[in-house]
């Protein structure tokens, strides 16, 4: 018998669970898929991360480190991009909004053009088992990289990405120098999100949302220290998309 959502939950009943039509809103495709696949498709076993970590810092070192070295190619992106709606599929989420890093357009011949191509052709394929929402994604500290911010413009400008974000480290770029690209996305009706209090303060997550006029914040637990914060994010109804598994692991 299937259980309720909650109850699942409750008592540990993953497969009702599964069962249960989700969305996901924040997932990115460099880990979107379970490692397990990752390495069946390699024919070898990799290196498991030890948790809790230490912060961003030893996630993106492992990352770097064990993963990057694999997954780092055209055939890579485009095996754990269809391996990670697959697995959408059976955990049952119906909506799923999933970054690609703009850097991932390395990889393609053509560029954005192709890289974008690409990604629509993705939801296609999916689209009576996964409503994909394609997200561009941007590392802070791609910021300031003309090259980077330019393939950012001709993302957005593609009009296969239906919102961006921003992550990495915080204090790799001023909030201001991201301001250009935010605007560019809002006027070509995306949906904006960034990534903000996962490691910084409440102060920070209101400043990241105020400025770059959010629609969503990923992770944003900071802003549980404060109630003024929690009740300016509610008037503003700016939705958090918090990764509670996630934040514990780090």
């Amino acid at each position: 018998m299937t259980l309720p959502f909650a109850k699942a939950l409750e008592s540990g009943d993953m497969a009702s669970v599964r069962l249960a039509p989700k969305a996901d809103f924040h997932r990115h495709a460099f880990f979107g898929t379970y490692l397990e696949n990752v390495e069946r498709w390699l024919g070898r076993t990799l290196e498991r991360p030890v948790f809790p970590m230490t912060g961003l810092k030893e996630m993106e070192d492992y990352a770097g480190r064990v993963l990057a070295p694999h997954i780092s190619s055209r055939t890579a992106f485009e095996y754990t991009s269809e391996s990670a709606l697959d697995d959408a599929r059976e955990d049952g989420i119906r909506r799923l909004e999933m970054s690609f890093d703009i850097r991932t357009a390395d990889h393609f011949e053509d560029g954005v053009a192709e890289f974008a191509s690409a990604i629509g052709n993705l939801k296609k394929r999916h689209a009576n088992t996964v409503d994909l929402g394609p997200e561009l994604g941007i590392a802070r500290e791609s910021i300031g990289d003309s090259r980077l911010e330019d393939r950012a413009r001709e993302g957005i400008e593609s009009g296969v990405f239906q919102s961006i974000d921003l992550y990495g480290n915080e204090g790799a770029c001023t909030l201001d120098a991201v301001i250009p690209l935010y605007r560019l996305a809002r006027a070509a009706g995306m949906k904006l999100k960034a990534h903000a209090g996962e490691f910084g303060g409440a102060e920070r997550v209101r400043k990241t949302a105020e400025t770059l006029g959010l629609n969503e914040v990923q992770h944003g637990i900071a802003a549980a220290e404060s109630a003024d914060v929690m009740r300016w994010l509610s008037r503003n109804r700016i939705r958090l998309n918090v990764c509670p598994s996630s934040n514990v692991m780090l």
